[in-house]
């Protein structure tokens, strides 16, 4: 079993007036780590102006029977 940490994600850096990040997307085809059906997770790192992180994931429906746990073991500092 290999797990979303093993596998190249795709990146996709932005920016606005306020804020920046990068959003992170994997697609896990049917089949893969012998789950059915198709699973395309997104995760987003926003950093605002104002020093706050915010993580997000998302994890549209679909006929895979998983979900993106919150992961407490990340350590962030920001200076």
């Amino acid at each position: 079993m290999k797990g979303f940490n093993k596998v190249l994600w795709e990146t996709e850096p932005f920016t606005s007036e306020d804020e920046a990040g990068v959003r992170l997307t994997y697609v896990s085809p049917d089949g893969e780590e012998d789950y059915p059906g198709t699973l395309r997770a997104t995760v987003t790192y926003t950093l605002a102006d104002s020093n706050a992180l915010v993580i997000a994931s998302r994890q549209p429906p679909t006929n895979s029977p998983s979900s993106i746990p919150t992961s407490t073991w990340q350590a962030v500092a920001i200076f």
